[in-house]
């Protein structure tokens, strides 16, 4: 994304395609994509250039994502434990 953004805009997009790559039941193709976007929104892959977002104008929450990605690592444990 070359069009000029505010850091705070930046960092929303960032935040909301964050949550979107979260939601259950969407499309593989349609995450990569939303993943992509994050990509592009972060930072710029040239060596030497200024990151576009520093650590410190983004803070996300890594919980949703822990729970997404232990039920797709450990699918059986979370069928066991609703019995």
């Amino acid at each position: 994304m070359r069009y000029p953004m505010t850091k705070d805009t930046r960092a929303r997009l960032v935040r909301l395609y964050y949550e979107l790559t979260l939601l259950p039941g969407i499309e593989p193709r349609i995450i990569r994509g939303w993943a992509d976007m994050q990509s592009r929104l972060l930072g710029s892959k040239l060596v030497g250039h200024k990151r576009k977002l520093e650590p410190s104008d983004l803070q996300l929450s890594w919980r949703p994502l822990w729970e997404v990605l232990q039920k797709e690592i450990w699918p059986k444990s979370t069928l066991d434990d609703t019995s």
